[in-house]
């Protein structure tokens, strides 16, 4: 009997930094928390567990998606 994966979560972050010609971060890293690393291809919006984070952070580079 096969058993079925957890759906993947829905996305909850978008890169929008393209606008203004900056590429994608990668690591985030401020020396006194762990790093939170990000996926390669943010061509689409991704899920990430520390999106409100990131988002705070970098609130020009990412936006937080709001779910249908």
């Amino acid at each position: 009997m096969k058993t079925k994966k957890p759906a993947p979560p829905a996305p909850n972050i978008a890169f929008i930094g393209a606008r203004d010609k900056k590429d994608p971060l990668r690591v985030i890293s401020n020396g006194d928390s762990p790093a939170i690393r990000l996926p390669k291809n943010q061509s689409k919006p991704f899920y990430h567990p520390q999106a409100k984070t990131i988002c705070r952070l970098f609130g020009w580079l990412y936006k937080p998606v709001v779910g249908k």
